[in-house]
């Protein structure tokens, strides 16, 4: 019992010579295979030098002859995209011109009709409360016989009276509904030339800055075209 438990320990010595006997094997092997690698690889340096050599001129003469055309190219679009841009906003402008007008049209019709629709309505009560007076001063006229003429004259004066204070109010409604009809369209007309302003200074400012975005666009591009020519002139001498 006393061997089978040391018998763990006894193999440890066994692994360790044998690690150490194939670390001088590894090292010689890795020894001898250097001289051939480091020969390998100057054995192609030599050709690999004349081809990168050969591709430099190529390269630089390709870089050389893409840079005009794609700063051309560039150059060539961003006239077109400024066009297009520019074009495009005199449309939005007139589009949005004309439907502020539409509403403002669309608006002063709705309030011409709920005008007109007021004043029949007032009309139409007016001549309604005439005819209920009239019938009924017609009534009076023939249940009193007895006080005829005090009847008449006292009826006629509520008549009128009615008449004066159905006139007041119908010209009353009449001034309230012109007012807010005025009132509404100078607001309607304030709105729309706000909105019209706006949206001139917007086409302005739009105009401004794909402008400016223009200018840059085409700074940046000669600017670059320059730093790379500069580069390839440099990288030449």
């Amino acid at each position: 019992m006393y061997s089978r438990l040391r018998s763990p320990r006894g193999q440890l010595p066994d692994s360790y010579l044998a690690a150490t006997w194939q670390l001088p094997g590894s090292y010689l092997a890795a020894t001898w295979q250097l001289p051939d690698s480091y020969l390998a690889a100057t054995w192609q340096l030599p050709d690999s030098y004349p081809a990168a050599t050969w591709q430099l001129p190529g390269s630089y003469l390709a870089a050389t002859w893409q840079l005009p055309g794609s700063y051309l190219e560039a150059t060539w679009k961003l006239p077109g995209s400024y066009l297009e841009a520019t074009w495009k906003l005199p449309g939005s402008y007139l589009a949005a011109i004309w439907q502020l007008f539409g509403s403002y049209l669309a608006a002063i019709w709705q309030l011409f009709g709920s005008y007109l629709a007021a004043i029949w309505q007032l009309f139409g009560s007016y001549l309604a409360a005439i005819w209920q007076l009239f019938g009924s001063y017609l009534a009076a006229i023939w249940r009193l016989s007895g006080g005829y003429l005090a009847a008449i004259w006292r009826l006629s004066g509520g008549y009128l009276a009615a008449i004066w204070r159905l006139s007041g109010g119908y010209l009353a409604a009449i001034w309230r509904l012109s007012g807010g009809y005025l009132a509404a369209i100078w607001r309607l007309s304030g709105s729309y030339l706000a909105a019209v302003w706006q949206l001139f200074g917007g086409c302005l400012a739009a105009i401004w800055r794909l402008s400016g975005s223009y200018l840059a666009a085409v700074w940046q591009l000669f600017g670059g075209c320059l730093a790379a020519i500069w580069r390839l002139s440099g990288s030449i001498s």
